[in-house]
């Protein structure tokens, strides 16, 4: 259930990711898996976090199975378990419309590239989201499509709309 990195520093911060792995949506959170890896690798060996003495972050991975309810657990067990002071993921909106309220109970920052607008539209107080908003992309793609028939002077026949229904 948890990938754990231990950092060899006694001063440590840790932090959480929670992603599917495994399943259907591990297309997606292994890549937000590695990256969280890297960054927190990368601060690691820039110093660690200076504001706190160099402190280097210890991050502990778990994988939801690409299942909404597990994201809830696996949060969870993260914040309770893990003592982690925040929490990456959870990579495709089902999963993190679950795992941010479970954050959110415990007052734990949850960070998230997922880009469903009812994710942000919920008034939680510990959810962000560090990517636009889906009805901004979709508006930047018509736009996007406009311009292009317009300088080319070809306007398209047919559109389509691909989504995933997590």
């Amino acid at each position: 259930p948890f990938i754990r990195r231990a950092t060899a520093d006694v001063a440590s911060i840790p932090v959480g990711a929670v992603v599917g792995l495994t399943g259907g949506t591990a297309p997606w959170g292994t890549p937000v898996a590695d990256a969280t890896r890297l960054a927190v690798d990368e601060i690691n060996k820039s110093g660690g976090i200076k504001s706190k003495g160099g402190a280097k972050l210890e991050l502990t991975i778990a994988d939801h199975q690409s299942n909404p309810q597990m994201a809830g657990t696996q949060t969870e067990r993260l914040i309770q378990t893990a003592n982690v002071v925040a929490v990456f993921g959870n990579a495709v909106s089902g999963c993190t419309m679950v795992g941010s309220a479970v954050a959110d109970r415990y007052k734990t920052p949850l960070i998230s590239t997922d880009s469903g607008d009812t994710l942000s539209a919920r008034g939680l107080q510990h959810y962000f989201r560090i990517g636009a908003k889906t009805s901004l992309l979709g508006q930047t793609a018509i736009d996007f499509a406009k311009a292009t028939a317009q300088a080319t002077g070809v306007a398209p026949k047919k559109a389509a709309i691909l989504a995933a229904d997590t």
